[in-house]
């Protein structure tokens, strides 16, 4: 149940934000300790997967071709960009972060599975932060 002066102001799927607090799923924080939010887009992208695997083939193509199946380093390293493609395609989770800066230096960071939905969270908590520090001052 809400407090009577909690207004949402943001929800989608298990995250929602209010005028003074986010939750993400069960766990739930403060807004009232966080003065600053930043978005960090994913490291590593399947696209990178995806290139790595077009330039392995593309290589072992070319290697199979000029020299008639025997295998050389070009091959080898065809194979091994095959390899490190289909593995980075497999683990890699494009999952953005939402991290909230606290007064004190701590960094709290919500794990958020879009682009769009992680930018619309840091704008929301960006405006309710900057809402909240008006109020105080």
């Amino acid at each position: 149940m809400e407090p009577t002066n909690e207004t949402t102001v943001y929800q989608s799927g298990a995250t929602v934000v209010t005028n003074r607090q986010v939750r993400v799923g069960e766990r739930s924080y403060p807004l009232s300790s966080f003065r600053a939010v930043t978005v960090v887009p994913p490291v590593l992208k399947r696209s990178y997967g995806a290139i790595a695997l077009a330039v392995g083939v593309v290589l072992l193509v070319v290697g199979y071709i000029v020299w008639n199946g025997v295998l050389l380093s070009p091959m080898l390293g065809g194979i091994a960009l095959v390899i490190a493609g289909v593995a980075i395609m497999a683990v890699a989770h494009e999952r953005y972060m939402v991290r909230l800066h606290g007064a004190s230096g701590d960094v709290t960071a919500l794990e958020i599975s879009g682009q769009a939905q992680a930018q619309q969270i840091a704008a929301t908590l960006a405006r309710e932060l900057e809402r909240a520090g008006a109020g105080r001052a």
